[in-house]
């Protein structure tokens, strides 16, 4: 859990408050479906059946964590990243090097929960998910409502909204601009969002 506030705080600041909290409820119940899918093949599979996962389950936060290690590595820009200050791996093995990590370290923790968490954020970077998503003027209207603006002095920044201007998030080396923009703009689901939910002062 603790790496909620670095991944979280920097997903935050580029996709904005409420959009990453609605990418967080995607996101679970993504990762739900695709753990019911997996248990069932391998369940079921004519080779060798392994029913046992079946009747196990997954629980926590973990599997969302590693959906959102996904997402923000992709859009880091670095080519590298460190494993507990140990060793150096690519970053496009990140995710799967802290899987396997994580497993030899903690025995019981769920190896298919944290899969289908790695999986979902495979799903959401390459735009599957697009069409639950619903465009940037959706979670703009949201975040700029009245009831949201209200500026409380003990939680300074409350009233935070959607990121930075893209030229400022394309800035990173080797980034990946299409993502960044596949994940601040999807339009063309803007009306069909709006017209049946009216958030706009």
């Amino acid at each position: 859990m603790l790496a909620l506030v670095p991944l979280g705080s920097e997903l935050e600041r580029i996709m904005g408050s409420v959009r990453l909290l609605y990418t967080m409820l995607l996101l679970a119940l993504s990762n739900a479906i695709l753990h019911v899918l997996i248990a069932l093949l391998v369940a079921h599979n004519p080779i060798h059946p392994y029913p046992h996962l079946m009747i196990t389950c997954s629980m926590g936060f973990s599997g969302i964590l590693f959906s959102m290690i996904v997402m923000e590595t992709s859009l880091s820009g670095v080519e590298s990243r460190s494993v507990f200050g140990l060793f150096n791996v690519p970053t496009k093995w990140y995710p799967w090097i802290l899987l396997v990590v994580f497993q030899l370290l903690m025995t019981n923790v769920s190896f298919l929960g944290h899969l289908c968490g790695i999986l979902s954020g495979f799903v959401y970077n390459y735009g599957l998910l697009n069409i639950f998503i619903p465009g940037t003027n959706f979670f703009s209207g949201i975040e700029k409502a009245s009831w949201l603006q209200a500026e409380d002095s003990r939680f300074p920044g409350r009233a935070r909204t959607l990121a930075p201007p893209r030229s400022e998030l394309a800035l990173g080396i080797n980034s990946n601009s299409i993502l960044q923009t596949r994940l601040l703009d999807n339009s063309v689901s803007d009306g069909i969002w709006l017209d049946r939910i009216n958030f706009r002062q």
